[in-house]
Parts: structure tokens; C-alpha cells; sequence
């Protein structure tokens, strides 16, 4: 019996409501789609400045 209640209780704890995971997904989409774009925009300003650097010197 307590191996039963043991395999019952994962399911319920990991399954959340439907709107709640969706809500996360979108939320964790939104923040992997910020991190792109700050690493692209991080990667340009770099290339810039080395450009820059190149130019004065």
C-alpha cells in the first residue's frame, strides 16, 4: 500500500493545471528569445567597438 500512495504522489505534484504550464512555457519562451537577442545585440556592440578600435589606432 505505501508504494501505491508513493507512485500516486509524484503525478499529481509534477502535473500542473494546463493554464499554468502554459503560462510557464510562454514565459521561459519569452526568456530564451531575450537572451538571443541580447547575446546577437552583445556580439554586434562588440565587433563595433573593435572596429572603433581599429579606426583611432
Amino acid at each position: 500500500m505505501r508504494k501505491a500512495t508513493i507512485a500516486q504522489m509524484p503525478k499529481v505534484s509534477c502535473a500542473p493545471p494546463v493554464s499554468m504550464s502554459k503560462k510557464a512555457f510562454m514565459i521561459n519562451a519569452g526568456a530564451t528569445c531575450q537572451q538571443k537577442r541580447m547575446s546577437a545585440t552583445l556580439t554586434r556592440s562588440m565587433i563595433h567597438s573593435q572596429v572603433r578600435k581599429r579606426i583611432i589606432s
